[in-house]
């Protein structure tokens, strides 16, 4: 009997510390995880547009992203980054100012007209695992203010 009675009490134990409210800022801060599209779950690394159209990695993948986030509804419902992965670059940096280079073919526009297009339709633009000196390169110096980006201060 008294370990029954050790048992509900556990439970009610439980049952009271899981309802109990959390603490947190009120400040307006992370109400809702940060939430947006990123091109390596479904795409990962398909470079090959003659062959794969559809399903390569390219400006008109971001843009119809952030067009479909816009117009959907999904922006308004919290969703507000659209985060490039790997395989947007050149195989080589320019030879000269050894910053890395969007695809030209894949992205005839440059990274900077793509991040505009999509701050144009109230998203954010980031890019995952990287240093502000790498997307410096890409950007010619301008830095993706208010972006999703990780490792970056």
């Amino acid at each position: 009997m008294a370990a029954k009675k050790i048992l509900f009490l556990s439970m009610l134990l439980v049952i009271h510390l899981t309802l109990q409210p959390g603490n947190s800022l009120d400040n307006g801060l992370a109400l809702t995880p940060p939430m947006g599209w990123m091109s390596w779950v479904r795409y990962a690394c398909e470079t090959n547009c003659a062959l794969y159209p559809k399903d390569c990695i390219n400006q008109e993948l971001y843009k119809e992203m952030a067009d479909a986030m816009a117009d959907l509804g999904y922006k308004d419902v919290g969703y507000r980054y659209i985060n490039i992965d790997d395989c947007w670059s050149e195989m080589r940096r320019d030879p000269v100012t050894n910053k890395l280079l969007p695809d030209r073919q894949r992205f005839p526009d440059g990274i900077p007209a793509l991040s505009d297009y999509i701050h144009a339709k109230g998203l954010r633009f980031g890019k995952r695992h990287v240093r502000l000196s790498y997307m410096e390169d890409v950007l010619d110096g301008r830095k993706w203010s208010g972006n999703a980006m990780r490792n970056i201060s």
